[in-house]
């Protein structure tokens, strides 16, 4: 030790500071050094661990001995560093008194292999127990009194000493002393001589076999003894005294426990991803041994197992069974068998979950060309080691370059990729790819089709001719590795006169009739989007396969959890164009997995259902309290509360743990209160109150956060010491006379039973002395008092008491010996005053709530209770704590009324309800769209529109949707429960005829229905057209004479209108010939144009090269110029927006004229946003609103109608000011351009021609006023 030097010093701060030096440091030097510091008011250590490089040493460890039953830790002594391994072993040699008594070993090892070990004898001892023993109460003077003292529990070597009023007691006569372990005692108190003492059990004479042994201390005294008690001891001892005049007998129960003891000890197992497995744990003893299973979380914790939640159950022998075995069941376990009786039993053991191959896709076929490139992609997924290999069939690949073999690792597995280069026909087979791990193996099969042109059909002949027609047959080519799709016949039709043969027709080309397709959509991909709606994603069928044009798609879902016998719900969906379709699943459960399949749908019926994709919903706050909420007082000042789980369907996720919240509930005055978070099914609550009553509440949480709470659970925690009593005071009464009074104390902690008084004389001459109490009461009931009474005992009472009576009361009392006082606080405790209640928020689900009580009645809040319902519905209650103020309903119908109300409530009862409040969800009925953005027909179909429609605020639920001829009554109902989509088609209609349509859309606030008239148009007519008429918001439409249709009056007056003013022009040029020369220069061609949103420049420039600046070439004199609305782009599936602009001629001198002929604008011409509108305030097919933040250039002309809107022409461009009432206000925004463009007229000819000025009249049906509108 001279290399230890030790030393301290006291700073110059008081500071004692210690230090040890050590020199020539040594590897054994290494390990936990400890400092003490020690004074008369305590002690305080600290340890820290000193690293010293080198090899690892294990210092000498000795025998050292532990308690049983009690935990006992010993530390293995290591240094060196650094130190990677210290492991403990244990050597096994027939143990048979302790499972931990015997030798240890523990190892301490590097990374380079270096290594040390020491030996540790541990023996464990048993602790000396006591049998309590006690006196007989009610002995007097010459009887017989013993006790023994007997050890239960304890090693050898004992020593006893017998101790009296806590000093050791010398052997005095009448009193024995025994060292002899005894189970019971025989003694006779009274009776004479000769005696007889006889132990029996269970009525019969012991049997020696049971090694029990008795002795007799003197004439009166007998012991049983029981060397070692076992479970067969167990039964009723009866000891008989006897003599000539009598016997007596008296019996005592043994009942020996047994510590639990293996039958079937855990052991480790290992299961297949999806099998099942069962970890046996059956433990015997007395009284039966209880087993819990624990498992090992992330933080190193063990908590209890959930049985009855994913597939893991608990019997009633121990086991825990796991019917399907996932990933998350693996781990470590640990098996606990306890029954009171010693340290109970324990031991960890592994759940290996082992995942055989197993592949996203089995089987997969694939189409390519002669020629091209075919990559077969095979994602395998199990444990690793996982190889991959490829055969055809059953024979290996060919040794060709052209086949090339790739793989790579992913999340979980390996994909192996075969690519085949330049494809020959003879490459077409089955391809089967192999997965194998340790725990089996997998194929799956690739189906490779390679495609060529077929041959050409043999066997060409004519089956039947006529005069007219040819009948021909042929056999298909036999070398065709596809089906074959279509034929095509060619054939010229010449004419041969005798001056020679014509030039062949034109080539006819025939398209055969659809079939269901063949295949299935493809890439199906289902994502989570909230915890209850799913989003579905997927392209179509291969075109090749559709045989037709897919109308739609079939969207099957289900539960996958109920298997193969599960049924599919399926629903519609509609076509969105070219590309990815999404849909959207709502309605499902939390956390739960779905299937999903998908099939498409032509004219002649639907194709094969896609391979099952799996998609799981979010998570989400349970729904449902846990159950079976219990609590046990373990002590005065702490409680043990348990519960279970949420029912597994209102889960809604994994149970991450449970928050129990607790407060205090005895009376109105304030305790502790708070919340306690655990991960397993119970908790203790420490710190408590004595003889007092809490509230439990418990919730459980997921990951979206925390579930509703139980119902108020009530605990009482146990009794304890009262305080001291309150108010002492003593009075001389006499002269050996005194009367003491004293009060309750103020915290009772329970129920008092007595009080003690003690008193001595001052100055500690003389004994001490005490006398018990027994507490009482006098109660006496007065009738027909008045409000505030004067007994003439002092007392005070207070009949009907109320709120208003609450405060301090003082009563004096006054003798020639001096007064005193006492002070009574009164609390007049009532239920709560009336809530007020107001509604703060609502949103289309939800609405919020707050309240206010402005008396709670002098206790602390419990509680309160919030009823809703929805108009019509049933009432709804909603629990809320003390110590909120507001409360938000959801799961609440969009666009409805609610009403509500509110009573609170304390310890005493609960209040009168709060005046009802109504608030309504926001939200409103669905809104029609106009005809020209809803609907659009060929010769046999209407197309709906129904993205057109809004919703309201609340989204549309379903569609019905009916139609009917013109001519007939009967309504036919194309669909009742159409869900929501971007098209509907209505197909089976007559060319050339006229429907009305009636369609209404419901969601949650309502239904609207809306009437629109179309015709579809003839056989001949190649587009698509929007009908006319059309009324909506349940309206008929009328049907009106057809000189009445705007598309035929309109352009009626137009044209009549302007032979009219052509015939006045030219009788003016014939009279002014002089005129022409001077109007030579071009003349502004001008409308009505509103004055558009700031629009980017590229688009400025698109529209510009879209609509152009017409010049003298594109009028024609006598033609038909088409005046439209937007930029005239190719038709869309769907309602585009059109881009707004003003249309700038450029300056002219001399003015032109043009007949015009109005047209109706077609659906893809039109802006949407706010037709409807519109519509209302201006002539039907003429959608326009004139706005006052328009600049139209200039003022009303003189003795024009001022409701009409201003129709004059406007500056140029460059002089013309943005107003700030263009952008930015909702009517501005609501306002579209509309510029009306002309067209040339296919039959006008190409002659221009100057014409002058012309107007023409259009009725307003809003105003009722003539307006001109002038080009």
């Amino acid at each position: 030790m001279g290399r230890y030097v030790k030393g301290q010093y006291v700073s110059a701060h008081g500071l004692v500071i210690s230090h040890v030096n050590i020199s020539t440091v040594h590897v054994t030097d290494g390990g936990s050094y400890t400092c003490t510091a020690e004074n008369s008011a305590g002690r305080v250590t600290h340890m820290a661990r000193l690293n010293v490089y080198g090899p690892p040493h294990v210092r000498a460890m000795g025998q050292v001995s532990a308690v049983a039953g009690e935990t006992f830790v010993v530390s293995c002594p290591v240094s060196g560093y650094p130190i990677h391994n210290i492991t403990w072993l244990k050597v096994v040699e027939q143990v048979t008194r302790s499972t931990d008594d015997g030798h240890y070993s523990c190892t301490a090892s590097t990374r380079q292999g270096l290594s040390d070990t020491q030996d540790l004898t541990v023996r464990v001892m048993v602790a000396p127990v006591l049998q309590p023993f006690h006196f007989e109460e009610r002995l007097q003077a010459g009887d017989r009194a013993g006790v023994t003292c007997l050890v239960t529990k304890g090693d050898p070597p004992i020593t006893f000493t017998w101790e009296k009023d806590g000093r050791p007691m010398q052997e005095v006569e009448g009193v024995s002393i025994s060292s002899m372990r005894a189970q019971a005692t025989c003694l006779v108190q009274e009776g004479d001589q000769p005696l007889t003492l006889a132990w029996k059990k269970d009525g019969r004479p012991l049997d020696p076999r049971l090694d029990v042994r008795t002795s007799q201390l003197d004439p009166f005294t007998s012991i049983l003894v029981i060397d070692r008690a076992t479970a067969a001891h167990s039964g009723n001892y009866s000891c008989d005294a006897s003599n000539p005049a009598r016997t007596a007998t008296t019996t005592s129960t043994l009942t020996v426990s047994v510590p639990p003891a293996w039958v079937v000890e855990p052991a480790s197992a290992s299961v297949a991803l999806g099998g099942s497995v069962a970890l046996h744990c059956l433990a015997k003893g007395f009284p039966n041994p209880t087993v819990a299973w624990r498992k090992e979380t992330a933080s190193g914790q063990f908590v209890g197992v959930a049985t009855g939640e994913g597939g893991v159950s608990g019997w009633e022998n121990g086991t825990l069974a796991v019917s399907r075995a996932e990933r998350r069941h693996e781990g470590r376990f640990l098996c606990e068998a306890n029954n009171g009786v010693g340290a109970g039993l324990s031991k960890v053991v592994n759940l290996s979950v082992n995942e055989p191959p197993w592949f996203s896709v089995r089987s997969q076929r694939q189409q390519v060309v002669v020629g091209g490139t075919a990559t077969l992609s095979c994602e395998a997924h199990g444990d690793a080691p996982l190889t991959l290999g490829w055969t055809r069939g059953a024979a290996p690949l060919p040794p060709l370059p052209r086949y090339e073999v790739s793989e790579r690792a992913t999340e979980g597995g390996r994909v192996s990729e075969l690519v085949l280069r330049s494809t020959h026909i003879s490459d077409s087979g089955t391809y089967v790819c192999t997965s194998t791990n340790t725990h089996g193996a997998l194929t799956a099969d690739f189906h490779l089709l390679v495609q060529d042109v077929p041959g050409p059909p043999s066997g060409v002949t004519v089956a039947e001719e006529g005069s007219r027609h040819l009948t021909l047959t042929w056999t298909p080519p036999q070398d065709s590795n596809a089906p074959i799709t279509a034929y095509l016949v060619t054939f010229d039709v010449q004419q041969s006169p005798r001056v020679g043969r014509s030039p062949p027709s034109p080539p006819l080309r025939i398209t055969t009739q659809e079939e269901p397709p063949t295949g299935h959509p493809q890439n199906v991909n289902v994502v989570a989007v909230s915890s209850t709606a799913l989003q579905v994603t997927w392209e179509p069928p291969p075109i090749n396969l559709t045989h037709g044009t897919v109308l739609g798609y079939y969207l099957g879902f289900k539960d996958a959890s109920e298997g193969e016998s599960g049924a599919y719900n399926f629903t519609t969906v509609g076509v969105e164009g070219v590309g990815v379709t999404t849909a959207t699943l709502a309605g499902l459960r939390p956390h739960a997995r779905y299937a999903v399949v998908l099939q498409a749908f032509n004219s002649k019926g639907a194709g094969p259902a896609s391979p099952p994709a799996l998609g799981t919903t979010l998570e989400d706050k349970p729904s449902a309290p846990p159950g079976h909420v219990k609590c046990e007082s373990v002590t005065s000042s702490s409680l043990v509360v348990t519960w279970s789980p949420p029912p597994p369907r209102h889960r809604n996720g994994v149970i991450n743990n449970y928050r129990l919240a607790y407060s205090y509930a005895s009376s109105h005055e304030g305790g502790r209160s708070g919340s306690v978070v655990s991960e397993g099914l119970g908790v203790t609550l420490a710190g408590l109150t004595p003889w007092t009553n809490y509230t439990v509440t418990v919730g459980a949480s997921t990951r979206a956060g925390e579930g509703v709470h139980s119902h108020p659970f009530v605990c009482t925690t146990d009794q304890d010491l009262p305080e001291a009593p309150a108010s002492v005071k003593a009075v001389v009464s006499g002269p050996r006379a005194a009367v003491v009074s004293w009060a309750a104390p103020t915290h009772p902690h329970g129920r008092i039973t007595r009080y003690t008084v003690h008193w001595e004389p001052a100055g500690g001459r003389g004994g001490a002395h005490s006398r018990r109490v027994e507490p009482h009461l006098t109660h006496l009931t007065l009738h027909d008092l008045s409000h505030t009474t004067h007994q003439p005992d002092g007392t005070l009472t207070l009949a009907d008491i109320q709120r208003s009576d609450s405060g301090h009361y003082s009563c004096t009392a006054t003798n020639h010996h001096g007064s005193d006082a006492v002070t009574y606080n009164l609390t007049v405790l009532v239920p709560p005053s009336s809530p007020s209640l107001h509604v703060t928020e609502t949103t289309a689900s939800s609405i919020r709530v707050q309240w206010s009580v402005e008396d709670t009645g002098g206790a602390s809040l419990q509680g309160a209770t919030l009823h809703y319902r929805s108009a019509g519905g049933e009432w709804v209650t909603a629990e809320v704590d003390g110590d909120q103020r507001s409360y938000t309903a959801t799961g609440l119908r969009c666009g409805t009324l609610h009403h509500f109300y509110l009573t609170a409530h304390n310890h005493i009862g609960s209040s009168i309800a709060s005046s009802t409040e109504a608030a309504r969800t926001k939200g409103r009925p669905p809104e029609a769209p106009p005809q020209f953005q809803f609907v659009t027909t060929n010769s046999s179909q209407a197309t709906l529109y129904l993205a057109q429609w809004g919703d309201g605020g609340c989204p549309i639920t379903h569609f019905s949707v009916q139609y009917r001829k013109d001519s007939t009554r009967h309504w036919t109902t194309v669909g009742s429960e159409v869900p929501p989509a971007r098209t509907f088609a209505v197909g089976g209609l007559d060319a050339g005829a006229r429907y009305e349509l009636r369609v209404t859309a419901h969601n949650a606030a309502g239904a609207t229905p809306a009437h629109y008239t179309v015709t579809t148009p003839g056989i001949g007519h190649t587009g698509t057209g929007v009908g006319v008429g059309g009324s909506v918001w349940g309206s008929t439409p009328s049907t009106s004479p057809v000189w009445r249709d705007p598309r035929v009056l309109v352009p009626a007056t137009v044209s009549a209108l302007a032979l009219l003013l052509t015939v006045t022009t030219v009788c003016v040029c014939l009279r002014k010939p002089e005129e022409k020369t001077a109007l030579q220069a071009r003349e502004d061609v001008y409308t009505t144009v509103r004055r558009p949103a700031p629009t980017p420049p590229q688009q400025q420039q698109d529209i510009r090269d879209n609509t152009g600046e017409y010049s003298e070439e594109d009028l024609y004199p006598y033609a038909t110029a088409t005046f439209q609305m937007g930029g005239g782009s190719p038709p869309p599936p769907a309602p585009p927006s059109p881009p707004t602009h003003a249309h700038h001629p450029q300056p002219r001198s001399q003015k032109a004229f043009t007949a015009l002929v109005y047209q109706a604008p077609s659906l893809h011409d039109v802006d949407s946003p706010n037709l409807s509108e519109r519509e209302s305030r201006a002539p039907r097919g003429f959608p326009y609103e004139a706005s006052e933040t328009e600049d139209y250039g200039s003022v009303l002309e003189p003795g024009a109608d001022p409701r009409c809107p201003p129709h004059h022409r406007r500056p140029p461009r460059h002089l013309r000011t943005r107003s700030p009432a263009t952008s930015g206000s909702p009517k501005t925004r609501r306002s579209q351009q509309h510029t009306l463009r002309p067209t040339r007229h296919p039959r006008s000819p190409a002659v221009s021609r100057r014409l002058s000025e012309g107007s023409n009249s259009i009725r307003d049906h809003t105003s009722d006023a003539e307006c001109d509108l002038r080009w």
